[in-house]
Formats: structure tokens, sequence, C-alpha cells
């Protein structure tokens, strides 16, 4: 059960984090959009799905030595079909940052957990 809530509590924060990093250069409508609670508040639920199935494919994969690489190819495809979802016609950059932020978060938390058993 650790491992879930490692996920599910840290998971969506590290994706709200790599978002950030990765649209830094993008100008928002409004600029305190990235600030507010609104904005976070989305973040963390739209995080939360990839976060769920990096978490189940990190619970299938606990006992293989390829773990991270799993949970984290797992992670950037719930991200990308979440986001086509969502979004429908997407540009190139924007699969990238999406992959990315579903990526990092589940590796980061992957390596945790592995790291702390």
């Amino acid at each position: 059960m650790k491992r879930v809530g490692v996920f599910l509590l840290v998971g969506p924060l590290l994706a709200l984090v790599t978002i950030l990093i990765l649209a830094a250069r993008v100008s928002p409508p409004y600029r305190s959009i990235h600030v507010s609670a609104y904005f976070l508040i989305l973040a963390y639920l739209a995080g939360l799905l990839p976060a769920i199935v990096a978490a189940l494919a990190d619970l299938l994969l606990a006992a293989k030595s390829w773990r991270l690489f799993g949970t984290a190819c797992v992670g950037a495809v719930a991200a990308v079909l979440e986001m086509l979802l969502l979004h429908g016609q997407v540009t190139v950059p924007e699969l990238l940052a999406f992959a990315l932020s579903g990526a990092i978060p589940a590796a980061a938390c992957s390596w945790v957990v592995g790291w702390t058993e």
C-alpha cells in the first residue's frame, strides 16, 4: 500500500512541476494562471490518472529488474492518452511534454519505492 500512496501523493505533484518547467516559455492568456488555486487543483486531478496507471504497472512489475523502465513507459502512455482524450489534435511538442509529464513522475516514484524497500 505504501507504493500506491507514493504514486498518488507525489506523482501528480511531480507531473505539475514537469509541466511548469516545460511550459515556462509558453505565455498563458492570464499571467497568474500557473499559480492560481484553480490551476493547481486541475493539474493535480489531471495527474491522478497517469499516477494510478503507473502505480498499477509498478505493482505488476515489482519483481522485475526493468520495473523502472516499464513504469515510466506506462506513465507516458497514460498521460498521452489522457491528453488526446481531452484535447483532440495536438502538436509534437505538446505530445512530448505530456509524455514527459507522465514518464518522469512514474520513474521517480518507482525509483523512490524501490529505493526504500
